[in-house]
């Protein structure tokens, strides 16, 4: 399973060559796509470490060890994938960081305790898979509830946030469609056939955002599948699967 972005290989060689202003446009063009994953995996991993710590620590990463120490130059295609390259930097910078903050302080704190902190990857779905998933798809849903603004549009909305996105992140029971239709004052079998336009929409726009990432529109598909595939396993795991009303 993929889970995580097919990197333009390419773009990684050429960043290993540059210099100057271009190798500093491109470190910035790499930051703008894979910092916000990244971002959401400390999260993941380390949800009782306060924010400005959390803000000082992705600072501090990008600052020494991918503008600093490059980093990104010492990536390789055929010693694995770009996702566990990053995931093993960033985790080995983080614990050390974190010991650092620790030693720092007069008085040590349990907010910063790394075995404290430490996310227990108990659940099997990867904190790095999910971070990425959860960025992907929540751009591609901003993208579809901005299209769907307007009457018409507000319907396809509202039928997909309550039937498909709010159950795939955050574990909402799925709203029955008779309850949608006295809400919304629509007969619940139009409803129901609103969802496959919210669905197919939803997917052009995941294409677009997953584009800045992949190769082609076959790495793009099945990038999507992994998407929905660890969202699903996550729910699942989270809070058991539901009726569908």
């Amino acid at each position: 399973m993929t889970s995580f972005p097919t990197t333009h290989w390419s773009f990684i060689t050429q960043l290993r060559n540059a210099s100057g202003a271009s190798r500093e446009n491109m470190v910035a063009s790499f930051l703008s796509r894979y910092l916000p994953p990244m971002e959401a995996y400390i999260r993941f991993r380390y949800p009782r470490l306060p924010d400005a710590d959390r803000d000082d620590l992705m600072q501090d990463f990008v600052a020494d060890r991918v503008i600093r120490r490059s980093v990104l130059d010492y990536a390789r295609q055929n010693r694995g994938t770009l996702r566990v390259f990053l995931r093993t930097c960033l985790n080995n910078f983080a614990r050390s960081w974190l010991v650092r903050l620790n030693r720092s302080q007069t008085v040590p704190s349990a907010a910063v305790d790394v075995d404290a902190l430490h996310y227990q990857e108990d659940s099997g779905v990867c904190p790095f898979d999910r971070a990425w998933a959860h960025h992907i798809i929540v751009q591609g849903v901003e993208r579809l509830r901005k299209e769907c603004e307007g009457a018409q549009g507000s319907r396809v909305w509202a039928v997909f946030e309550a039937r498909m996105y709010r159950p795939m992140l955050y574990g909402d029971p799925p709203t029955a469609y008779k309850v949608l239709s006295a809400r919304l004052e629509v007969d619940h079998k139009a409803l129901a056939n609103l969802l496959p336009t919210a669905q197919r929409k939803l997917k052009n726009h995941l294409v677009e955002v997953i584009g800045d990432y992949t190769m082609n529109s076959i790495d793009a598909e099945e990038e999507i599948r992994d998407l929905f595939r660890v969202m699903g396993q996550e729910r699942q795991q989270q809070v058991g699967p539901s009726d569908d009303a």
